[in-house]
């Protein structure tokens, strides 16, 4: 980083001027007036353009034992405290002022804000079964509460959501629900262990949503998911192996809605993969694949990416299940759009970099740049010596670089958050701290 200037907030930004002995040769010719104002605006400006912050800190709140956090609603979303004395708490994102506390049994894993319900949902996971508490965001009154899964939904002004609850073992209860009342619009039974997906953000904006719930023994059903309502049903062959020497734990069978299609994805053997999609909602089959197809599909930009153990890349064509590409040493993509997507290194490390989506050629090796949570791949922090310092940087995904904004004292690399314009830490020193930052040019 040498030649980068190092922004240091919370210390003194005035610039010292430096000041040198005048030779006593002779006397130095008096300026003109005019002469001398213009050098003082050319050293103000040249001043405040090297002094111009671009963070503004907005709050620092203290808290003991940060387990989550959150931002949403003009509010910051913290879960934390030791002993018995667990808490989530709203503070006022401009002022770290405490507008609500609600205290918990359990310590909170994690928290989510959901704009179009106006709602906060906090998670706790444990001996295999998840909990969540609905809370009012702006009040912290709590809405519900649910012993099972909440799959949230794909968009933030969604105020429905689809839950399932009951025993692992047994036949469950799926419900589409209001999100601030919990109020079921639809109920209905499925098979235990059925794997349940509703409609992705990748549909086209005029699709009909849908749920799929598919049975262990391969019955896909298909719902409207507004209503709840049957439209179809598909037998595949078992989504778990019968056979008692498989594996343990067997090669389970995934299906998946990507881009309003119905994908099926089973391992045949390592590397080989099965893929078969469906459209819909006539369950028709649109093209089937298999071979030295390492993984699951994802969407990654306008493809399908499957990786595995093999550490190899492939990007998939969804309408036909064509090979578009494929890259060594890289895996798990998202998109950025403009014809970029980020990966991440495959051998298990945060280390990312920025692909050409249409190639997959590497167009930028990011290093030890690690993604900001809730950024979607804007905000990228990197820590400096012993990670007292932490600097920020903006994902240039046009030049496939990070653009360093400036240096932060204190923040944990794997503690930040953000949205829009807003980023918010958890420190060393265990108070989290609210900036708002500028991307300047």
């Amino acid at each position: 980083m040498s030649g980068t200037a190092f922004i240091d907030l919370g210390e003194d930004w005035s610039v010292a001027e430096e000041h040198r002995a005048a030779s006593r040769r002779r006397p130095a010719r008096r300026a003109p007036l005019a002469a001398l104002l213009l050098v003082v605006v050319l050293l103000l400006a040249g001043g405040s353009a090297v002094t111009a912050s671009p963070f503004t800190p907005l709050a620092t709140i203290d808290t003991p034992a940060v387990s989550a956090t959150q931002l949403g609603g003009g509010g910051v979303f913290v879960a934390g405290g030791t002993g018995t004395a667990l808490f989530v708490a709203r503070y006022a994102q401009d002022t770290g002022a405490m507008t609500w506390k609600v205290d918990l049994g359990d310590r909170a894993d994690s928290l989510a804000y959901l704009p179009g319900a106006g709602v906060l949902t906090v998670w706790f996971y444990g001996d295999g079964a998840n909990r969540v508490t609905v809370l009012d965001a702006a009040t912290g009154a709590q809405l519900w509460e649910l012993s099972g899964e909440l799959y949230p939904p794909t968009t933030p002004d969604a105020t429905r959501a689809l839950t399932v609850a009951g025993d692992p073992a047994a036949p469950a209860q799926a419900r589409y629900i209001d999100l601030r009342t919990g109020r079921a619009i639809w109920t209905r039974p499925v098979p235990a262990q059925a794997q349940i997906v509703s409609t992705d953000v990748r549909a086209p904006a005029d699709a009909a949503a849908f749920v799929v719930v598919a049975a262990p023994d391969g019955t896909v059903t298909l719902l409207a998911r507004e209503t709840g309502r049957v439209l179809g049903s598909l037998k595949v062959d078992p989504l778990v192996p019968q056979d008692p020497v498989t594996v343990n734990p067997p090669d389970v069978a995934l299906v998946n809605l990507i881009g309003g299609r119905l994908l099926v994805s089973r391992r045949i053997g390592t590397p080989n993969s099965e893929i078969a999609t469906y459209d819909l909602p006539g369950l028709t089959l649109r093209w089937l694949r298999s071979g030295l197809l390492d993984g699951y599909p994802w969407p990654c930009g306008p493809n399908l990416c499957l990786s595995g153990m093999s550490g190899e890349m492939t990007a998939l064509d969804p309408a036909t299940g064509a090979s578009r590409w494929s890259i060594e040493g890289w895996q798990n993509a998202g998109d950025l759009g403009g014809g970029r997507m980020l990966a991440f290194r495959a051998s298990g490390t945060n280390q990312a970099g920025i692909l050409d989506s249409a190639t997959g050629q590497l167009l930028g090796d990011l290093g030890v740049w690690a993604m900001v949570n809730g950024s979607d791949g804007r905000l990228a922090v990197q820590p400096v010596g012993d990670g007292s310092r932490t600097w920020i940087g903006m994902v240039d995904a046009d030049r496939a670089v990070v653009r360093p904004l400036g240096m932060l004292a204190g923040p944990r690399t794997n503690g930040c958050v953000s949205r829009a314009d807003l980023l918010v830490c958890v420190t060393r020193d265990a108070s989290v701290r609210v900036w708002r930052y500028h991307p300047g040019a």
